[in-house]
């Protein structure tokens, strides 16, 4: 096993990634950028160093400054969590070269993988439907209306080698198509350094599932619940469940069947997520990611597994600890995301948080970056926390994340806590039926109304506020900091 681990990431997923190196004895190194300098995963890891300044290209995603401090700190392997360098294959490549371990895909697959095309005709050609694209990448605007017709509207597009729904658009009709392809191209060439994209049909009313699946180096697999996480926003996922409500066995078997398949003939080694879309009883591979991803704690709640060890496990060529046919899952978990954005237009906000109230339980589980006097930098994603919840039943868990989510709060900025409650409330969640349209459907957001009371304090204190800044500017009253003895009278100042 490895001695010590340099966690190239921030924020929730680095505490969690050294939860799991405590429990297995692993010396902790952690990086930070000026802005994150007073996180709390810092405190918890064995050392700490500074990598750079706020934006991510100067920060967690410098590798020159990240494989210094590796080798400063005499590390002998590398975790990224998700995000920032996570399926970067050069990153990868430049980790093998320094003989450090990638506690990840190796540098030939994330090649692969990065190239969605390349990945759904090695589906294709085993018998999995895949979801109608593009039949190569494209450059120009004028290939991508081509493409477009031949699909049919509406389509998505998307950067070729694009993660984390960073540049995806939906366009629904030709007027659209040309500006949103635009967009995406730029926003490619900056996040990615490569603005080629994928056209692909937009199947509206399906169902996002995913499968987390774990290969070791003996190639030995381990096919996990699927999740469903078709409520999202932008393409990115603000709610998983897992197991996926909606399913039948019969799809439920042929979706894992898929991924288990396809992790053997892509020879995955560690974890990665395979994504299906679920239509008319219809399923369509989408695509993987090689990585953790941000829904593995319903995973965890679920089957009792470590997916960080697991992780740690196969890179230094442990076998898997369960077969298939070993693995004990128990009861449904869901995870909903909390972010400091407007919960109507989903704008980043940022500001100060004064105050937070995280609701506890029994078998609730937070994951959080947020703390009590931290400013919320605008370099990163605005995720705050995440909240899972694991019970019995389906019905059980809804329940008690609605009354959770009413005690939930922070002050001082604007989160999408409120957006949440909402989605708890509807009868699609509530019946499970919700799809990725859901979003974009007959759900609209309604601005919480304030309570009576609340509303009157506003006004009170506002008043208040009004009348001691008129009689400031007058000089007739000077406010103090300190309280007068009742004894005590000023004559002259208007002060008693």
């Amino acid at each position: 096993m490895f001695k010590r681990v340099l966690i190239a990431n921030r924020g929730e997923v680095a505490n969690r990634i050294i939860s799991t190196c405590l429990d297995l004895g692993i010396e902790t190194v952690a990086i930070y950028s000026d802005e994150d300098r007073a996180l709390n995963y810092l405190n918890r890891a064995d050392y700490a160093y500074r990598v750079g300044k706020g934006g991510a290209s100067t920060s967690y995603k410098n590798v020159d400054a990240i494989m210094a401090i590796a080798k400063m700190a005499q590390v002998d392997c590398i975790h990224p969590g998700y995000g920032f360098l996570s399926e970067d294959a050069e990153f990868a490549r430049t980790c093998k070269a320094h003989r450090i371990e990638f506690i990840g895909s190796d540098e030939e697959l994330l090649k692969n993988l990065s190239n969605k095309l390349h990945v759904r005709a090695v589906a294709k050609k085993n018998g999995i439907k895949v979801v109608s694209s593009s039949e190569g990448t494209i450059s120009d605007v004028k290939t991508g209306m081509e493409a477009a017709k031949k699909i049919g509207f509406p389509v998505v597009i998307k950067p070729a080698c694009g993660t984390h729904a960073k540049g995806v658009r939906r366009i629904d009709d030709e007027a659209g198509f040309e500006k949103a392809f635009s967009a995406t191209q730029i926003e490619a060439q900056i996040t990615f350094n490569d603005d080629t994209i994928v056209v692909e049909k937009a199947l509206a009313g399906a169902k996002n599932i995913e499968v987390p699946v774990l290969r070791d180096k003996k190639g030995k697999v381990l096919c996990l619940p699927e999740l469903d996480c078709s409520i999202q926003r932008r393409y990115l996922k603000i709610f998983a469940e897992t197991p996926a409500p909606t399913l039948d066995d019969r799809q439920r078997r042929y979706i894992k069947d898929s991924a288990s398949k396809l992790a053997e003939l892509l020879d995955l080694h560690g974890l990665a997520s395979f994504e299906f879309l679920v239509k008319d009883g219809e399923i369509y591979f989408l695509e993987v990611n090689p990585r953790l991803t941000v829904e593995h704690t319903v995973t965890e709640m679920v089957t009792r597994l470590d997916l960080v060890k697991q992780q740690f496990l196969i890179a230094a060529g442990e076998p898997l600890e369960l077969q298939d046919k070993e693995l004990k899952c128990s009861g449904v978990a869901i995870q909903c995301r909390i972010y400091a954005e407007n919960p109507e237009t989903f704008e980043p906000q940022i500001g100060v948080v004064n105050d937070m109230f995280l609701p506890m339980g029994p078998n609730v589980r937070h994951e959080l970056i947020a703390h009590s006097g931290w400013k919320i930098p605008i370099h990163y994603d605005h995720m705050l926390a995440k909240m899972s919840v694991w019970g019995n039943d389906r019905k059980s868990v809804i329940n008690k994340i609605t009354h959770l989510l009413k005690d939930y709060f922070y002050s001082g900025i604007t989160t999408s806590i409120s957006l949440q409650r909402q989605i708890f409330s509807t009868p699609e969640v509530i019946e499970g039926t919700y799809d990725i349209d859901f979003m974009r459907g007959n759900f609209v957001f309604k601005r919480p109304e304030l309570p009576e009371s609340v509303k009157t304090a506003i006004t009170t204190a506002t008043a208040i506020k009004v009348y001691k800044t008129e009689e400031e500017k007058r000089g007739e009253v000077t406010l103090i900091s300190t309280p007068i003895s009742s004894w005590r009278k000023e004559i002259g100042t208007g002060r008693l």
